[in-house]
């Protein structure tokens, strides 16, 4: 699952890193979630 997200990620880690980082924050959040 982690990686299927990350590779989502991918194309919007060359548009802003921002963006990337906001996203691994809310990725980080579901995982917490899913605990």
């Amino acid at each position: 699952m982690i990686y299927f997200r990350g590779r989502r990620l991918a194309p919007q880690m060359s548009e802003s890193p921002v963006a990337t980082w906001e996203n691994v924050v809310k990725i980080i959040t579901c995982m917490l979630r899913d605990l």
